[in-house]
């Protein structure tokens, strides 16, 4: 017998599509940093965190792709795991607080693609809350977490 697997509806956007671009670019900048010189995140832990949003990077990068110029916005819309939605969050929230990260985004890096991470962390968050009452200290915790970063921008 096979375990029932749930998953949530998460939708980003619409934001323009070249604001997307950037931070995808700014995103996979960090990432390849991270690679290499894992600094503050434990090299395992930084290595999952790359696996997973760098598969992520590419989907949300193919719909901008298959979209190319005839469409300024981006829309992604996909299924999820809830406990794929909290690792994406958790492992977005342990970066942000890195002191290695930290030393490698300027402030016109936040400037510029910080309303994108915004975005990106409270789309997540809202799927992962219509999913219950499992989620809900969780999420109570990272809406305190997103007024934080979002008053640094």
């Amino acid at each position: 017998m096979s375990a029932t697997v749930l998953l949530m509806q998460v939708r980003l956007g619409p934001l323009e599509a070249a604001e997307m671009d950037g931070w995808l670019r700014f995103a996979r900048r960090v990432l390849c940093d991270l690679r290499t010189e894992p600094g503050d995140m434990d090299s395992r832990y930084a290595a999952s965190l790359l696996t997973e949003w760098c598969t992520l990077i590419d989907s949300w990068n193919d719909v901008l792709v298959a979209h190319g110029s005839d469409n300024d916005q981006f829309v992604w819309e996909e299924t999820l795991e809830p406990d794929k939605a909290e690792y994406l969050l958790h492992s977005l929230q342990k970066t942000l607080h890195s002191a290695t990260v930290a030393a490698w985004v300027s402030p016109e890096d936040l400037q510029s693609h910080g309303i994108v991470t915004l975005h990106i962390m409270q789309r997540l968050i809202d799927a992962l809350e219509s999913e219950g009452t499992a989620h809900h200290e969780y999420v109570e915790q990272l809406r305190f977490e997103v007024v934080r970063f979002g008053a640094r921008l």
